[in-house]
């Protein structure tokens, strides 16, 4: 398990490293100055707005759907029609709630038209990602990494291709070429699971769906709260400012970079959840494969965080121009949220794939109310960066909370070594950044390429990501 673990993180990375930042920073930043900071920012509060109905679009669906196939492999061919009935059954009651929830807050007209395709493109990606657990369940770990970024890479393609020949965005266009190009991806993930036996003609066996539905609802509540935690920001900001488009735009600029350094932490959830269950199922010991992950994300997310603390300016400047330089203050802050909600990726899927769902929603519930409660306070007051500090204090105690949880449910061993190495990794590599920001004045990118180098050097001279065990685990020669 921890050979398969290397080679599928190895590749998940550099496929992910090729593509997806290719699509946030090479197409939807492009998109984002085409159409401007109020009517993205209205794109970006519906989006927000749809996600926070999340838990009807997945109702916990596809982290128990993943631990259910990891663990009950001979029953798939049965299962797998009637979650498709259940699926479209979800979707009509997505597009119903999620319109009714937009009009009671006041929106009309075109912003509806928006909504309506906003939910179809989510619907259509958690179908996307829920084919791709189902291949990660029966073991297709390797054939789920490589659909991982097809995606993005099938919007690259079709964006990225109207816009080399001119052509003038709006947000509904955009809107509704996400729509066509997930529903080739579907198709796509649906060709792979017919070969696993997979009946793709959904049945609508209510008795079956209710006992699931059921079975998901802890599920279905973590859904919930982790979309308020995510998404409520740009739907507050939206609509307690008195320009509350604007500043939904501007928050948005940063957010991105955000979202897309998140990105990676979702890559190790999605992958590690099935492992651990699967392990757990067959009583193997997880330690070995949370040991690795973990120090491999928390340096990641240190590295990213730090990048995009320093180099703000440089990186609006370049992606953006003038259109959204007030939003980098707000970014500067909120980056800093990726570490703690990286590493929360590699606690969180092992609280899961442990069963304990009830501590998990109670501390996502915590969470929830103070997120919640400060932004109402906060953003009237001081607009988009108490959002982004609300943001980073929420995630740091998400993560406090899990480590408790872990520790005291003896999911993770006690390791005093790795604790005081993470600390002096951690205060090492933001040495390294403030030296390079404070004596150096080369080109930016070179600057973060020499920071990368020194961090390597210094991660390999201390062991506290060893290279050799990584390689040794992807050889397979435990």
């Amino acid at each position: 398990m921890k050979k398969e673990f290397a080679y599928n993180i190895f590749f998940l990375l550099i496929i992910n490293l090729l593509i997806k930042p290719f699509y946030i920073f090479g197409i939807e930043t492009k998109v984002q100055n085409i159409t401007g900071p109020e009517a993205y920012g209205l794109y970006f509060s519906l989006f927000g707005l749809v996600f926070l109905h999340q838990f009807i679009n997945d109702p916990g669906v596809q982290n128990f759907n993943t631990i259910f196939v990891a663990q009950n492999r001979e029953q798939f061919a049965h299962h797998f029609p009637r979650l498709m009935g259940l699926k479209l059954f979800l979707l009509a009651l997505l597009l119903g709630v999620s319109l009714f929830s937009a009009w009671i807050i006041g929106h009309d007209g075109i912003a509806l038209v928006y909504l309506i395709g906003i939910a179809l493109t989510l619907w259509l990606s958690t179908l996307f990602v829920l084919f791709r657990s189902m291949l990660s369940g029966m073991g297709s770990y390797r054939t789920d990494t490589w659909l991982s970024a097809m995606d993005r890479l099938l919007l690259i393609v079709v964006l990225g291709g109207m816009l080399l020949l001119g052509y003038q965005f709006t947000i509904e266009i955009f809107i509704w070429v996400q729509v066509i190009c997930y529903t080739l991806c579907v198709i796509w993930a649906g060709y792979y699971l017919i070969q696993h036996g997979a009946r793709l003609k959904p049945v609508f066996d209510w008795t079956y769906s209710q006992k699931f539905v059921l079975s998901c609802l802890p599920y279905a509540i973590i859904i919930l709260l982790t979309g308020v935690v995510m998404r409520a920001d740009g739907v507050l900001i939206e609509r307690l400012l008195p320009d509350g488009k604007y500043q939904a735009g501007v928050y948005s600029a940063g957010y991105r970079f955000l979202d897309a350094a998140n990105m990676f932490g979702y890559i190790f959830g999605a992958l590690l959840l099935p492992m651990f269950s699967r392990l757990m199922a067959e009583k193997e010991d997880t330690q070995e494969v949370f040991s690795v992950a973990y120090r491999i994300l928390f340096v990641m997310s240190l590295m990213i965080g730090g990048a995009f603390y320093f180099y703000a300016d440089d990186v609006f400047a370049i992606f953006y121009g003038d259109a959204y330089a007030a939003g980098i203050p707000t970014m500067r802050l909120l980056i800093l949220a990726v570490i703690p909600a990286a590493i929360t990726n590699v606690f969180g899927p092992l609280i899961l794939a442990s069963r304990n769902i009830r501590q998990y929603n109670l501390l996502y519930l915590s969470a929830v109310i103070v997120y919640v409660g400060a932004n109402f306070i906060l953003i009237p007051q001081y607009g988009n960066i108490a959002a982004a500090g609300v943001a980073v204090f929420t995630w740091t105690y998400i993560l406090a909370g899990m480590i408790y949880i872990c520790s005291s449910n003896g999911l993770i061993k006690s390791d005093t070594s790795i604790l005081i190495k993470s600390i002096a990794a951690g205060l090492s590599i933001y040495a390294i950044f403030w030296v390079f920001d404070i004596l150096f004045a080369f080109n930016w990118l070179i600057e973060l390429a020499l920071i990368g180098i020194v961090v390597v050097l210094l991660l390999y001279v201390s062991k506290y990501i060893d290279l050799k065990e990584i390689l040794h685990a992807a050889r397979g020669k435990e």
